[in-house]
């Protein structure tokens, strides 16, 4: 097997004008198989990698080239590869016949004049011919943007159909235009808006009286035979009212300066009013209970009654049941607190001491279930199952005394 070798002799960078494809970097050197200068054609690949050893290669755009080698002295050029040489360190590797030889040359400040050469070979730089940033783009001083085309101004285009430019009608106020809507997250301040405002909440016109409620401190007149003023609540005035009141309804009158017919429909009775000594009120029964408050002398008696606040009745009779969250009632006759259930079936309260205090119930009480206490009062002959402890058995039993 053929070993190659190659030492290195020099190798250039040309760029500018000259190469218009690209930077252009010459490279000499002497090659060797089994150590004996080679002489002839061979084909030569030039990379550029980011590691003395491994890492990525580039391969030159110029590819695979064949070049001509005379007692093992060659010369070669090639288009050096778009890297970012900013990147860090970069080493070239050749390869002759597809052997990759070794060591890897690393590049000096010569050929890293690519770098300053042209943007082209950056990787993360932006062509100044046109480009597209994927990222956001900060700049610490200002921006000048010139003319657009089509637009006549200059303009930031963030969009399809969405830019800002220039203004410069007067009319308009001149400053910035934007083609589409805008969208402001915090408020938005200026000296006048203009455009249409019917789509604004929360705006105040001074000198105008608000429709949830204000006062005028103005007259307000009204002219024209179709003009009213129809409002869901009441309209409330220090001055007076002028015009026809014949249609009208509800009016309180506290000072009259004639005589007024007064029909009152609930009670079938008529008034006269005559002023200035009042109203005068005649043949008018007053047999019904007040709304705000009254007394019954007799019995309520209602099939069906609701009540939102609580009844005093001296007494009461009910045929149907009573729902209530709570009862309380004063007794006669027992001298304590009664409920009535039927004739001398009556629940009270029970104050003697001896007794246990507690419920006095007028009749005899029927558990369907079973009866707890801590103690029982009364004859207990009629109970059974009972088992009196230290007692001795009728039946048969064992004293141990």
């Amino acid at each position: 097997m053929k070993k190659l070798f190659i030492n290195f002799l020099s190798f250039v960078f040309l760029g500018g004008a000259l190469w218009a494809a690209g930077p252009v970097m010459t490279y000499q050197g002497r090659l060797k198989e089994a150590n004996a200068p080679v002489t002839g054609n061979r084909n030569l690949l030039f990379e550029l990698c980011n590691d003395e050893t491994a890492g990525a290669c580039t391969s030159s755009p110029d590819n695979t080239q064949s070049f001509a080698v005379a007692n093992g002295l060659f010369k070669s050029t090639f288009t050096v590869p778009a890297v970012d040489f900013s990147a860090g360190s970069w080493y070239l590797q050749v390869s002759v016949g597809g052997s990759a030889l070794s060591p890897r040359e690393k590049l000096t400040f010569v050929p890293y004049s690519v770098y300053a050469s042209t943007a082209g070979y950056a990787a993360g730089a932006v062509a100044k011919t046109g480009d597209t940033m994927t990222g956001p783009l900060t700049l610490t001083s200002s921006v000048t943007v010139n003319d657009a085309s089509g637009l006549g101004a200059a303009r930031v285009l963030l969009a399809d159909n969405v830019s800002i430019s220039s203004e410069s009608l007067s009319a308009f106020g001149g400053g910035v235009r934007i083609s589409s809507n805008v969208y402001i997250v915090g408020f938005s301040s200026a000296a006048k808006y203009y455009g249409d405002g019917s789509a604004l909440t929360g705006v105040t016109a001074s000198g105008a009286v608000q429709k949830a409620g204000d006062i005028m401190t103005g007259t307000l007149t009204l002219t024209g035979a179709d003009s009213y003023v129809t409002g869901q609540s009441s309209i409330t005035t220090a001055g007076s009212f002028f015009g026809d009141g014949s249609t009208l309804s509800g009016i309180i009158q506290s000072t009259a300066t004639g005589t007024y017919p007064l029909s009152i429909s609930g009670n079938a009775a008529t008034a006269t009013m005559v002023p200035p000594s009042g109203i005068n009120l005649s043949t008018v029964t007053a047999n019904h209970v007040l709304k705000a408050g009254d007394t019954m002398a007799g019995r309520l008696t209602a099939p069906d009654f609701t009540a939102t606040y609580g009844i005093i009745a001296s007494s009461a009779l009910f045929s149907s049941g009573i729902t209530a969250s709570s009862f309380t009632a004063t007794g006669t006759g027992l001298g304590a607190v009664q409920l009535r259930l039927a004739d001398n079936v009556l629940i009270s309260s029970e104050a003697i001491a001896s007794l246990g205090g507690g419920v006095t119930i007028s009749s005899n009480v029927y558990v369907m279930g079973f009866s707890s206490a801590a103690k029982y009062y009364g004859d207990g002959s009629a109970l059974t199952g009972v088992t009196a402890p230290g007692a001795v058995l009728k039946a048969g039993d064992i004293m141990t005394g």
